[in-house]
């Protein structure tokens, strides 16, 4: 059995019906940025229509939390967005250079004909503090990849519940605005006393139900 998924980087990609500045600014809402000190959305980072980064908020510290790179291009009269995921740059680098330290001990103890126990024990130890370090760090962070996925996703289904109420309501206006062009006197014509809808009444009546 391998290792847990949560504990390598992790790929998505989503395809999404906006343009890359409409995605940008729809994920942008709800983000606080890098620097905001007491912010209260579910995300911090920042977003531009070429991509951005996204962190999961926690209410602990958590130097090894997952970082989520995005990467926006244009696809198909939409955006194509590439989702990147594991623990920060700073993270990864201090920790292999933890690894490669604690190494270097028996390494060198090795080299120089020493192998007492009492040598060897002490980077023993640092180097299984450092692997349980790392797993219960990215055991705390298992989900953010899929929460952070989630939420793009979230601003994308938000857009289109938008842009649904839109067409709605421009359809309702244009369904008055009929209505109103309907109204005697306006595309009527008079024959003597009497008023009689004229051809154009008659087509917009049939055409209006549909």
């Amino acid at each position: 059995m391998g290792l847990p998924i949560w504990l390598w980087r992790r790929r998505a990609v989503i395809h999404s019906p906006l343009l890359p500045h409409a995605c940008a600014e729809a994920l942008s809402r709800d983000i606080d940025g890098t620097l905001t000190l007491f912010g209260k959305k579910p995300v911090i980072g920042h977003v531009d229509p070429r991509g951005g980064s996204l962190r999961k908020r926690i209410h602990y510290r958590n130097d090894l939390r997952t970082t989520m790179s995005l990467t926006i291009e244009s696809s198909g009269g939409g955006s194509r967005i590439v989702a990147r995921s594991f623990m920060s740059v700073y993270a990864t680098v201090f920790m292999v250079f933890w690894f490669g330290m604690v190494s270097l001990v028996p390494l060198a103890a090795l080299a120089a004909g020493s192998v007492e126990a009492a040598l060897l024990s002490i980077p023993g130890f640092m180097l299984a503090f450092g692997i349980g370090l790392v797993v219960f760090g990215r055991w705390l962070a298992r989900d953010e990849h899929d929460f952070l996925l989630a939420f793009i996703r979230n601003q994308e289904l938000a857009i289109s519940v938008q842009a649904r109420l839109a067409m709605l309501a421009a359809s309702l206006l244009a369904a008055w605005a009929l209505w109103r062009l309907l109204a005697p006197g306006r595309l009527m014509h008079e024959r003597a006393v009497d008023i009689e809808p004229s051809t154009r009444r008659r087509a917009l009546r049939v055409g209006l139900p549909f």
